[in-house]
């Protein structure tokens, strides 16, 4: 027999590759897997991988070389600008005038981080394309006056690194500067909100958008330590999902809340500012005809759920008009996603990736991930009472708004916070009445813990 041929083992493929199970060659910046089939490598997103696994110190990255999260479609068109070296060097000067207690932490790791926001980081917090120039421009000059915005900044790059880091040790050692810079953020952060002016709004509003991202964070870290239980024995699994609620509650009333309890008192100002491109979305279509079969089905997926508890000879409640609102603002969430996915004439634009669906394949494209957050951002007080009250038909809308999650979950802080919504979703429904969320289990590809 013949000596067994050697070969590489692959440690760093790309997202695709490693779904289809199949050797990713990890060629930059795309695979050949990945180009063969016309599918979005993740590796688009990743800087060289020596520079992630060196050490858990690891070595900036010149602008040069770094990879922005940016995909572009139909044709190719120019990058938003990149800071130059005399901007860098001038926002550096003034970050550190904020970590004067700590200048060690600064030469040593801070000048990093705050690189790697401005070439890298900000690049995936953009919602749509006029938003690049302004989280790598406008929001680090705004950051300059407004030391908490710096160490939110700084608390979400972390975290991005976090991800990006496959060494255990250098993992936890980015998770825990992005949990002290937040503390650190949020404790000036809160004292500022009781008095939203002209001069600080624009500060407040983008770092409640870090905040929100730091969130994602912690609640998928938290449910999936929850749902971890669910395999073990002599568990009290109703303890578990009212944690569970407990957890989903706190992340959707944070996106209900956050950024919105700044943009009321303060829409004058922000809407004519630097930030406006982030916060206003005047520009969405307002027709939301459905055109696509795939479409079509899905809306009527979710129209038939208002038949849970619509059922005929049962007396009407309050809830139950609650319940109407939130299906009918998630309905046109998704008519609004389907107007701004694979538009043909938006060549030229930077879009994002989006999954069309489980029984779909390929790879589409939307213009703005913010749409997918018109939902949780319109909810009303009275379906969070009932999120509260373990209501279960407002878990199963719960469920089906993650199916939209889910499609752009490639983005680095939204990994697993879709699954773990509907994991959620199905700890409280029991395995009684689990069918009526089958089809967000199906979408989204779940396997759900023996204990659930």
């Amino acid at each position: 027999m013949p000596p067994r041929r050697p070969h590489h083992k692959t440690r760093r493929g790309c997202t695709s590759c490693k779904k289809r199970r199949i050797k990713c060659d990890e060629h930059t910046p795309e695979c050949h897997n990945c180009t063969k089939k016309n599918l979005t490598c993740s590796l688009l997103t990743l800087v060289p991988s020596s520079r992630l696994s060196s050490s858990s110190s690891p070595t900036p990255v010149p602008p040069s070389e770094a990879v922005a999260r940016r995909v572009f479609v139909f044709r190719q068109c120019s990058p938003s600008p990149t800071p130059t070296i005399s901007t860098l060097s001038s926002l550096t000067a003034s970050f550190e005038r904020c970590f004067s207690d700590s200048p060690a932490f600064f030469q040593s790791t801070g000048k990093e981080l705050i690189h790697h926001f401005l070439t890298r980081t900000s690049s995936t917090l953009a919602t749509h394309n006029p938003t690049q120039e302004v989280w790598q421009v406008a929001i680090p000059q705004i950051a300059v006056a407004n030391p908490y915005l710096i160490h939110g900044i700084i608390a979400a790059t972390s975290l991005h690194l976090s991800e990006l880091h496959e060494e255990v040790e250098s993992k936890k050692a980015f998770a825990n500067i992005a949990a002290r810079q937040m503390d650190l953020s949020l404790s000036k952060y809160r004292n500022q909100l009781f008095n939203i002016t002209a001069e600080n709004c624009n500060a407040l509003f983008a770092c409640s958008i870090l905040t929100i991202i730091f969130q994602f964070r912690a609640f998928r870290d938290e449910s999936a330590a929850l749902l971890s239980l669910a395999n073990l024995k002599d568990v009290d699994m109703l303890w578990v999902a009212a944690q569970l609620r407990t957890v989903s509650l706190g992340l959707l009333m944070n996106m209900r809340g956050g950024a919105r309890a700044i943009l009321s008192p303060s829409w004058s100002w922000i809407s004519k500012g630097p930030l406006a491109d982030i916060a206003e979305r005047n520009w969405w279509p307002t027709d939301r005809t459905l055109r696509s079969p795939r479409h079509f089905e899905e809306d009527h997926r979710l129209h038939d759920l208002e038949e849970l508890w619509m059922i005929p000879g049962q007396p009407y409640k309050n809830e139950h008009g609650v319940l109407g609102t939130a299906l009918q603002d998630l309905r046109d969430t998704y008519a609004l996603v389907a107007q701004l996915t694979d538009d043909p004439t938006a060549v030229g634009v930077i879009t994002y990736p989006y999954k069309r669906g489980a029984d779909d394949a390929g790879l589409g494209t939307l213009k703005d991930r913010g749409a997918i957050f018109k939902w949780p951002v319109g909810l009303s007080l009275e379906f969070m009472a009932l999120v509260e009250q373990n209501n279960p038909h407002a878990f199963v809308i719960i469920a089906h708004w993650a199916v939209l999650l889910h499609r752009i979950s490639d983005l680095w802080f939204l990994e697993g916070v879709a699954s773990n919504f509907v994991a959620t979703a199905a700890s409280l429904l029991g395995k009684d009445s689990r069918s009526c969320i089958e089809w967000p289990i199906r979408e989204i590809g779940l396997e759900l813990p023996d204990g659930i």
